[in-house]
């Protein structure tokens, strides 16, 4: 069987390079990368905010005056934002053109500079080759590298501001974001069968909530904001509502998590597993202490749960386990 031949230098490596010569030739360049990330960011959340704003202030019936406010602040931020990320791009390509430039020269240097059999070395002339053919213009991988890093940028800040967001419905989406990334950079079996064990048990307890609808009237009719606490819990209480709670889809994604912390071969030192466990467990706990879910929906959910882990890791796992060791054993 044919190997592909592994690249001398990784992505990581070509990335810090670049960054490293453009700090050295024109720091700028990296500024405006930041920047306009950060711009792209901004506008996302104005035009998120936009709509759910102006639609508060209608049902709220507050005065015209004040609504118009609303709108002009909006539609100034927008055009803000908007005439800003257009001057950034248009003046950050002298900055990567000179970074480029600099990259020419090194390239012309160093075959300049090289011992006289590599001058009519096959392979040396296709890597100089390859070379130009990444410089030669605007839109080639030399100076197109800033464009697309500042994609990346702009997409963790938006993704980084989502979590954020999304952590003040539920602290255990934290939980399970941040091991889903994990997993996707150093485990992709284990992520695999850790989406699996979520599908699964979502799945089932969203068809069993729409067969059998249910909720719990535990929560106070009145809750008053008398400070921070308060505040947070009459905020999740208008974020998460007390519909469709048996059995408790927090403890099911505690389960999964934990579950595959202790399947996942990166995560076998004790601490992390037990950190993994005990976080867990204090996220079933809030969820009971401020009526999120009853007792009756954190016991109903757990042999769910090891149901659904028995599946995922023990049927369908040991099977994959003995495919993939029989795939290796023949490559």
């Amino acid at each position: 069987m044919k190997h592909r031949e592994k690249p001398k230098y990784s992505v990581r490596q070509n990335v810090c390079f670049m960054v490293r010569t453009a700090w050295e030739k024109r720091r700028r360049v990296l500024l405006l990368c930041v920047v306009v990330a950060a711009i792209k960011v901004a506008l996302d959340l104005a035009q998120l905010y936009v709509t759910p704003e102006i639609l508060t202030r209608v049902e709220q019936g507050v005065p015209v005056g004040e609504l118009l406010t609303t709108i002009g602040f909006f539609t100034a931020a927008l055009l803000l934002l908007q005439g800003a990320a257009a001057y950034c791009d248009a003046i950050r390509m002298p900055g990567e053109i000179d970074v480029r430039c600099a990259i020419i020269r090194m390239i012309s240097r160093k075959s300049g500079e090289t011992s006289y059999p590599n001058v009519h070395d096959s392979k040396i002339l296709k890597l100089e080759e390859q070379a130009q053919r990444a410089t030669s213009g605007n839109d080639d991988a030399a100076e197109h590298i800033w464009r697309t890093l500042t994609e990346l940028l702009a997409n963790l800040g938006g993704f980084a501001v989502y979590l954020l967001l999304f952590s003040r419905l539920s602290r255990f989406l934290i939980l399970l974001v941040v091991l889903g990334i994990y997993l996707i950079l150093k485990d992709a079996e284990g992520f695999r069968r850790y989406i699996w064990m979520l599908a699964l048990s979502f799945f089932s307890a969203t068809v069993f909530c729409v067969l059998v609808p249910n909720c719990q009237e535990l929560r106070p009719a009145d809750l008053q904001v008398r400070d921070i606490f308060t505040w947070a819990v009459r905020l999740t209480y208008d974020l998460d509502t007390n519909t469709n709670v048996f059995p408790s889809v927090h403890v099911l994604g505690v389960i999964a998590a934990v579950s595959s912390v202790w399947e996942t071969p990166g995560l076998r030192k004790t601490g992390w597993r037990w950190a993994a466990t005990v976080y867990g467990l204090v996220i079933i706990a809030s969820t009971l202490l401020v009526k999120q879910h009853a007792l009756l929906d954190v016991l109903a959910a757990i042999p769910w749960g090891l149901a659904s882990y028995w599946i995922v890791y023990r049927v369908i796992g040991r099977r994959r386990d003995t495919r993939l060791s029989l795939r290796l054993q023949n490559e």
